[in-house]
């Protein structure tokens, strides 16, 4: 059975883009040898953001792989406060053929991103947004865009 989790973070100092490029070649071979699909966002912000240094990704395959790499993940000391917000099965993928697709937000104080919502705690810990698709639907704008882009 395909299974999902989505999971917030925040990085333990500003990643440059040679650590991001480094860390998606990693994610993209391992779930292409775990048949893991997915997608990672960067919002790397300004050093005076509280948004700033947040991953947020969503992971899918089997149960057992995405339970077992997102226990490798919690356990990365590039990041910490990992906050889990979905884990349940799926009907179909939402990322097909995405290894791990990137996308690297750079938004300023007040920059105003479609389907952008807070990143603060406060907001990822609470029901409401557990219980929402905010998260998954942010994440697969990104997908959608791509594929308008390549039709």
């Amino acid at each position: 059975m395909l299974y999902h989790i989505i999971y917030f973070s925040k990085a333990t100092q500003i990643m440059q883009e040679e650590d991001l490029l480094l860390l998606l070649q990693q994610s993209r071979e391992w779930n292409t040898e775990h048949k893991l699909t997915g997608m990672l966002v960067y919002m790397r912000g300004s050093e005076l953001s509280t948004d700033s240094g947040r991953f947020m990704q969503v992971l899918e395959g089997s149960q057992a792989e995405v339970e077992f790499i997102f226990n490798l993940i919690k356990e990365d000391k590039r990041h910490s406060r990992v906050t889990l917000i979905k884990h349940e099965p799926l009907n179909k993928s939402n990322f097909p053929n995405w290894q791990m697709g990137f996308k690297l937000v750079d938004a300023e104080p007040n920059q105003v991103i479609d389907g952008h919502f807070e990143l603060n705690d406060e907001f990822l810990g609470s029901a409401d947004f557990k219980k929402s698709n905010l998260a998954l639907n942010f994440l697969r704008s990104f997908y959608t865009m791509v594929k308008t882009l390549k039709q």
